[in-house]
């Protein structure tokens, strides 16, 4: 069996399986059928994706082929069971003798793990015994990291030394797994004693292997250290046999000194992986945004979105909404419009709370600076017609006074009437500060239409606005009107201050 079985479910082969389920049955007859099917290799061509362990140009033997077919077939078997019913199922192939040997239980046990029952492999293997087996190299593997995945890395130390103890030699990818939750979890001291003790038993660290500890090191803040370590990697000192630093390799580095603010550090890190032959991926360049919006430098950002251009690694959604959320942080609101203009001619959709919070920005200085008033119409419109549906009732009710403040009483009649179809209910002082507006610039039909919106809302009514409807009626002398406003306000239980005149 390949000793595959040991590296994390998402990398695994068996986990890439293009194997599809027959259609589950609830009755216990086809259960069973199914249950056999497990055991029985099914023949599915070319279409299960294995990876072969063995040395280059070589092939797996027939048995570790079945057996990868086998916990791949379990796996899919597994995911469409419904909820609770694994168990079951699992039980029922043990009651049935369906599970002929210690072989056929370690893939039992793998295909758990893959398919994320940890806790039934665990019970599992608490009963191993009850079962007529004895744990072998293979069961042990399977167990670290079943263990890992359930954050229970005391117990899977314990099973690596017992391991060691006879005289098993945990394969590359078992380690690798077990050095990669150790530093999930900070715990730079269990990780090291293991990769130690790989050298010490003739087992080659893997690339991934190192990489898993830089991103321990940065990640309890010993950046120096993870430099270090990636020199000796690049030297060839930093394990007995020598690898090839990938970007990931310099991508940990680069992200622990971007969080920590030296994210200049972090750019000279990329400039040697990109001499090295390495191109970066988006996810590295994204680091660098995070890096500068946490130091508040966001328009450096700025060069990086241009750097990412001129190469080969196009920005993405994430790299965008970053750089706005940094510029937007530290006060850039303008240089935040330019970069959403170009975000949107890409096609890329702004994150909603970035979306909002630019808007909100964009409108609190559109009072101090008029020229930007354009820019909020513009932006409105944009964030609402691209389905950014998540504009909230006060970013809006911002859009809305800075449009009444700056004269732009159309926009904002459309920027009320859009809160209206979304089931926003506005304040009365901007639907007063909008009819006022209107008033003053002679639209006495406009502002009354916003009254008539306010009614058929239902939105709680407000002396204030029919009082400027009255006034505004009265001093045209159209005394009906004044009078027809009054009485709508009284059918509304409000009384206004203003009365009408008896002309």
């Amino acid at each position: 069996m390949a000793a595959t079985w040991a590296a994390a479910p998402s990398h695994h082969p068996w986990a890439r399986s293009r194997l599809v389920p027959t259609t589950r049955t609830s009755s216990q007859p086809k259960l069973l059928e199914t249950c056999r099917a497990c055991f029985s290799v099914p023949h599915h061509g070319t279409g299960v994706v294995t990876r072969c362990t063995a040395s280059p140009g070589s092939r797996p033997s027939r048995k570790k082929r079945d057996s990868r077919e086998r916990v791949s077939y379990m796996v899919q078997r597994f995911k469409v069971l419904p909820g609770g019913t694994v168990d079951g199922f699992v039980d029922l192939m043990l009651k049935h003798g369906e599970v002929g040997d210690l072989s056929d239980f370690n893939d039992l046990l793998a295909a758990l793990v893959i398919a994320k029952e940890s806790d039934i492999a665990l019970r599992l293997h608490s009963n191993m015994s009850s079962f007529g087996y004895s744990p072998d190299f293979w069961t042990q593997s399977v167990m670290i990291e079943c263990y890992c995945d359930k954050g229970r890395l005391g117990d899977a130390r314990q099973l690596f030394d017992t391991m060691l103890q006879q005289r098993w030699l945990p394969s590359v990818a078992v380690c690798t797994t077990l050095i990669s939750s150790f530093c999930r979890k900070g715990m730079m001291k269990d990780a090291f004693y293991v990769f130690d003790t790989m050298g010490g038993m003739g087992c080659d660290a893997s690339i991934q292997t190192h990489n898993c500890l830089l991103k321990g090191l940065c990640y309890v803040g010993r950046v120096e250290e993870a430099y270090d370590w990636l020199e000796r990697i690049k030297e060839g000192s930093a394990s007995s046999v020598t690898v090839r630093p990938d970007i990931y390799t310099y991508a940990a580095v680069m992200d622990g000194f971007c969080k920590v603010g030296r994210t200049d550090e972090a750019m000279d890190i990329l400039r040697d992986a990109v001499e090295a032959g390495l191109n970066p991926n988006v996810v590295v360049y994204n680091m660098l945004f995070d890096g500068y919006r946490r130091e508040g430098r966001p328009l450096e950002g700025i060069g990086v979105l241009k750097r990412m251009k001129e190469g080969s690694c196009l920005p993405d959604c994430i790299s965008y909404n970053t750089l706005i959320h940094g510029l937007l942080k530290w006060g850039e609101v303008r240089a935040a419009v330019r970069v959403y203009n170009e975000m949107a001619a890409e096609g890329f959709q702004v994150d909603d709370v970035i979306g909002c919070s630019l808007l909100r920005k964009v409108s609190q200085l559109s009072r101090k600076e008029k020229e930007l008033l354009k820019v909020t119409c513009e932006l409105f419109d944009s964030m609402r017609d691209g389905g950014v549906l998540a504009i909230d009732r006060k970013t809006v009710e911002l859009v809305l006074r800075a449009l009444c403040a700056g004269g732009r009483d159309d926009e904002a009649l459309s920027s009320l009437q859009w809160m209206a179809t979304v089931g926003y209910r506005p304040d009365m002082s901007s639907i007063e500060e909008l009819m006022g507006l209107m008033c003053r610039q002679g639209k006495l039909k406009e502002a009354l239409s916003v009254l008539c919106l306010v009614n058929e809302e239902r939105w709680p009514p407000s002396g204030g606005a029919y009082n400027i409807m009255i006034d505004e009626f009265s001093s045209r002398r159209q005394h009906l009107g004044a009078r027809n406003v009054y009485g709508a306000a009284l059918k509304r239980g409000v009384l206004p201050d203003k009365k009408p005149g008896c002309g």
